[in-house]
């Protein structure tokens, strides 16, 4: 098996969806003859503005309440007025959900025996949707275990038109406690089977731990430059100025991998989501945020002393995040696992980091470990929050009441979106503004969006970008992605053949020479269920769909056929999909024991 992507040569995606005789090039989209007269239509298609990409699309979710917090229900369209800085925009779609109640609960369609799909909209899938993120890798382990304490009491009292989901993320990434459902059952018992872990990132990234212990040099007072009233050796002096620097490189690498790791999850968190109709929550349960959101200030990590030149290796992550978020029009529910935090003090110590309690007020307490860097954290918060449209909970011991009041939100939602009609995407934060017609009424709603450029990725970036979506916990759905695969022992045992479909609705597609051209990235991949790669195979698809056949590739999606041979070992097969040219990517997991039945 190969274990990179190749240019398939083979790709001509539309033969096999129309059964149409193509040639076939190197490194370049195939075409498709006109038919004779058509030279006319054939000039006037190609006026034709290629189809949109989600990316352009700015999809807004607004919640109304009235004076008394109640959520409003009767609005309309034309009740609504939205501008991009300053400019007003046309509305192009508009839709009302509400939570869906226990006796309105809609009924999934039967789905085909080994049919596998990232379609969730095709599932009976809800009017709005909660993901509860438990982050262990960015808070301490005492925090860790009072926030699982206080989900618990959350999931207890579940309602039955919640539908939640339940995720963890440590230092070994990003892990499904249990996905979407309205049953508190399964949460509760995958949560209490979920062991909270010391997360050591969170130690290595505070140098100003390693200067507290009791009885070291850097703890006592005394000790100060040569010279000084203290009368420390320059010796001394040296090795410490050696050691502190030692401390701080070695916080600067786990800061980075928190940083990285923690902006993974939550593009994958997104990626999951983004097909999702209605609105998408996301409360991130944490005991620090690794990084700011706003790419109109500073980059980097909310704590330290670092210079902006520094921290500018945050700058791709956060670009990352912003643009997944965008895409999937999630709302952001920062929740401070810490509590309640009080003034300056042992609380505060403990609170930044592992400082032991005997060690607070015995030494020099590190440039990290100050009140102004806890609330740091909290301007972060809720700048997130109000950025995405969701709030952000701090400085409470009510974790719970902040969740139920994230999940509250969900009961009535107006989703707006617009194509802007400005041409400035140069990545620049792009404020929004929704107002209501009639007065007196509450309303909330993201800030703004990152006109994001499309993304130019260099081959190697392509490839590490699908390697990472097989590799990942979830399955991505902003591209539309249904797998039908079964057992093929008609050459040699141990084979597979996947009929896999490509929703073409979602596709990117540009009107050239009479044909509608893009590219796809395929990646199928064999897993063992610790995550182990046993096997893959990836190829880059060229298309070039006749005009003539685009109504019908939109309605019916493309279809591809591969084949692949089985490790000996394996329990579960990801087809990964990227389109080209908007980026956008889905993967479907087969749980092989399901196929093998």
């Amino acid at each position: 098996m190969s274990n990179h992507l190749s240019r398939a040569a083979s790709a001509v995606l539309c033969a096999v969806l129309l059964g149409i005789p193509a040639p076939i090039g190197e490194g370049r989209a195939n075409h498709f003859p006109a038919p004779a007269g058509a030279a006319d239509d054939q000039a006037a298609a190609q006026q034709a503005p290629p189809i949109r990409t989600t990316t352009r699309l700015v999809q807004v979710s607004v919640i109304v309440r009235d004076k008394n917090g109640n959520p409003v229900d009767n609005l309309t369209k034309d009740d609504f007025v939205v501008s991009d800085k300053g400019q007003a925009q046309k509305i192009s779609t508009f839709s009302m959900e509400r939570l869906t109640r226990a006796t309105e609960t809609k009924t999934a369609p039967t789905t085909v025996t080994n049919t596998f799909s990232n379609r969730l909209e095709e599932a009976g899938a809800p009017t709005s949707v909660t993901v509860i993120l438990l982050d262990g890798l960015n808070t301490r382990i005492l925090d860790q275990t009072y926030a699982r304490d206080e989900i618990l009491k959350f999931l207890g009292q579940l309602q039955p038109h919640d539908r939640v989901a339940l995720y963890a993320l440590s230092g070994s990434g990003l892990r499904v406690l249990h996905d979407f459902t309205s049953d508190a059952t399964p949460l509760i018992e995958a949560l209490n089977r979920y062991r909270t872990r010391d997360p050591s990132a969170v130690r290595a990234a505070n140098p100003a731990l390693a200067q507290n212990i009791p009885g070291t040099r850097q703890s006592d007072t005394s000790a100060t430059a040569p010279g000084g009233s203290g009368g420390m050796a320059a010796a001394d002096y040296d090795f410490d100025t050696w050691l502190n620097s030692v401390l701080q490189q070695t916080a600067d690498f786990y800061m980075v991998n928190r940083v990285r790791e923690t902006a993974d999850a939550m593009i994958a968190i997104a990626n999951h989501v983004a097909r999702l109709p209605g609105r998408k929550n996301l409360v991130w349960v944490s005991g620090s945020f690794p990084f700011d959101y706003g790419l109109d200030r500073v980059y980097g990590p909310i704590s330290g002393t670092r210079s902006p030149s520094d921290r500018q290796i945050f700058v791709d992550e956060i670009r990352r995040v912003a643009r997944a978020m965008n895409n999937a029009n999630v709302a952001v529910y920062p929740v401070d696992a810490r509590g309640l935090v009080g003034p300056y003090g042992e609380t505060v110590a403990a609170a930044v980091g592992f400082i032991p309690r005997e060690a607070v007020g015995r030494g020099p307490v590190g440039p990290r470990a100050t009140l102004g860097n806890v609330y740091a954290g909290i301007d972060t918060m809720k700048d997130m929050a109000e950025r995405t449209g969701g709030r952000a909970f701090y400085n409470t011991n009510d974790i719970k009441e902040g969740i139920r009041k994230a999940v509250a939100d969900s009961e009535v939602t107006y989703t707006l979106a617009f194509y802007p009609n400005h041409n400035n995407w140069d990545g620049s934060f792009r404020k929004i503004k929704v107002e209501v017609k009639r007065g007196g009424l509450d309303v909330r709603y993201r800030l703004g969006y990152f006109a994001m450029p499309d993304e130019q990725l260099t081959a190697k970036q392509k490839e590490d970008l699908i390697q990472q979506i097989a590799a990942g916990p979830l399955d991505a759905t902003e591209l539309g992605v249904t797998v039908r695969p079964a057992l093929d022992s008609s050459t040699t045992p141990g084979g597979v053949v996947a009929q896999i479909n490509v929703s073409g609705k979602d596709l990117s597609l540009e009107l050239k020479n009479g044909a509608w051209e893009g590219q796809l990235q395929l990646l199928m991949v064999q897993r063992m269920e610790d995550g182990r790669v046993v096997g893959s195979s990836g190829e880059v698809l060229d298309i070039a769909i006749p005009d003539q056949a685009i109504e019908r590739v939109r309605s019916d999606g493309l279809n591809i056929t591969r084949k692949m041979q089985l490790a000996a070992r394996v329990d579960e097969l990801r087809v990964a999909v990227r389109d080209g040219s908007s980026g956008a990517v889905g993967s479907v997991t087969v749980p092989m024991k399901r196929l093998m039945k």
